[in-house]
C-alpha cells in the first residue's frame, strides 16, 4: 500500500511521508502529478525528504546536563525498559 492509498483509506488519519527519492522533490513539495494524487488531503499528506524534517516538526528541544540526563537514566524502571528492548532485540 502506498502513502497515498493510505491516505485515501484513512481520512482520518494525517500522513506523513518520508522520501528522499529524487522523483519527489528536495523542498518538501510534491511535483504536479504527485500533488493531483493527492488533491483534497493537502492538509493531512506531508512530505518529508529527510528525517531531521520530522524531528524538526515534532521533537522539542531542552537543555539538559550530563547529570540532569543520568538522573532520569538510573531508574528501575528504564532498567527494565532497556533490558526489555534488548531482550526483544535478540529475539529477532
Amino acid at each position: 500500500m502506498t502513502a497515498v492509498e493510505y491516505a485515501r483509506e484513512h481520512p482520518e488519519e494525517t500522513v506523513y511521508f518520508v522520501s528522499n527519492d529524487t522523483d519527489h522533490s528536495s523542498d518538501g513539495k510534491l511535483p504536479q502529478p504527485m500533488q493531483r494524487d493527492i488533491a483534497g488531503m493537502e492538509d493531512r499528506f506531508f512530505l518529508f525528504t529527510s528525517l531531521d524534517g520530522v524531528v524538526d516538526k515534532f521533537a522539542t528541544e531542552v537543555e539538559a546536563s550530563a547529570e540532569d540526563v543520568r538522573e532520569l537514566l538510573d531508574t528501575e524502571e528504564t532498567r527494565a525498559v532497556v533490558l526489555d528492548a534488548a531482550r526483544a532485540a535478540t529475539k529477532r
